[in-house]
């Protein structure tokens, strides 16, 4: 069964105006200089981002959910078409696991893909470069989601959840009652 330690679970930061995601592990916060602190302490990205972080390229159209250690987001599929107004018409879900034991039991059984390498970001407001190396396993789905299929994604402990809008009924001011919520059980981990 699938619990999340407090240590290790995440948090997730949308920055509109440079279109980044940033999931960031909560373990930073447990730092003994931070936590036996009785000051307001200032920690520089440099000590603590790179290693206790990922960041993705945020496009509008993409979704983000965190849960406890997990991550889960709607990547442009490869080789997918961008249409109008640079939205990709096709998407995977990537369910990304930054728990350290995660990260061991990949280690022993090969469950899903390990991604410990760096990876490095440009955002488009800025020419600085952003590199994070937090270590994840990541899952991706075979089926491939077309753009407005789903509206909204959440996920619990061994399910995910697709709000299905046929109607545009989530975005206006009516009822749901039009909607339809696609479940899809996980693995067993």
């Amino acid at each position: 069964m699938w619990i999340s330690d407090p240590k290790h679970r995440l948090l997730s930061l949308a920055t509109w105006n440079s279109d980044l995601y940033f999931v960031i592990s909560t373990r930073v916060f447990f730092e003994p200089d931070l936590v036996d602190s009785e000051r307001i302490v200032e920690v520089p990205w440099q000590s603590w981002g790179p290693s206790n972080a990922r960041v993705f390229t945020h496009r509008f159209s993409c979704r983000l959910g965190v849960r406890g250690s997990r991550a889960l987001y709607a990547f442009p599929a490869a080789g997918t078409e961008v249409g109008d107004n640079s939205i990709a018409t096709e998407y995977r879900l990537h369910l990304m696991d930054f728990s350290p034991l995660a990260v061991k039991r990949h280690h022993q059984q090969g469950l899903g893909t390990i991604m410990n390498k760096p990876s490095t970001v440009e955002p488009i407001q800025t020419e600085e470069r952003i590199t994070t190396s937090m270590p994840y396993v990541e899952v991706v789905s075979d089926r491939v989601f077309t753009y407005g299929e789903f509206t909204k994604m959440w996920f619990d402990r061994d399910r995910l959840y697709l709000l299905k809008d046929h109607f545009g009924i989530v975005r206006s001011s009516h009822l749901p009652m039009k909607c339809h919520i696609l479940i899809v059980r996980l693995g067993s981990n």
